[in-house]
């Protein structure tokens, strides 16, 4: 089975680095997929989600709104 949270972000940089990570160790769960949907941040909030490791490996997925959809 597979838990598959979807997660909003919008000007999150502060935040978004450690949130993430701490929800991936807190869940355990090796079949846990995580969608982000950042909503038009203007800040640096999508660059940091595509730097992560666990980006890469494909635990993360990104969408992007160019435009602030609400």
């Amino acid at each position: 089975k597979l838990l598959t949270l979807i997660l909003p972000c919008h000007n999150e940089t502060r935040r978004l680095k450690n949130n993430l990570i701490n929800l991936k160790n807190l869940c355990n769960i090796k079949c846990l997929s995580i969608i982000v949907v950042d909503d038009g941040s203007t800040d640096t909030s999508v660059s940091i989600l595509q730097s992560l490791d666990e980006f890469n490996n494909g635990s993360f997925k990104i969408v992007n709104l160019h435009q602030r959809a609400g």
